[in-house]
């Protein structure tokens, strides 16, 4: 149960640096989103990743479904 818990912890920070880099930069630089934007900029991050999950999904089930 400890290497599941360990190996989680230290795959999450490739995955966070890869996935979320950009934002925090973006939201950290001085005159960075502030208001609307923040939320645009929210919205369309989780809109692009359920998209992606959607194709995802999708071509799992077109798998499963072929076997």
């Amino acid at each position: 149960m400890l290497s599941a818990f360990l190996l989680g912890l230290f795959g999450s920070v490739g995955h966070c640096t890869g996935m979320c880099s950009g934002v925090a930069l973006l939201l950290g630089r001085t005159s960075g989103a502030h208001g609307w934007r923040v939320i645009l900029l929210h919205l369309g991050r989780i809109t692009t990743y359920g998209a992606l999950g959607l194709v995802a999904g999708g071509f799992g089930h077109a798998l499963a479904s072929m076997g």
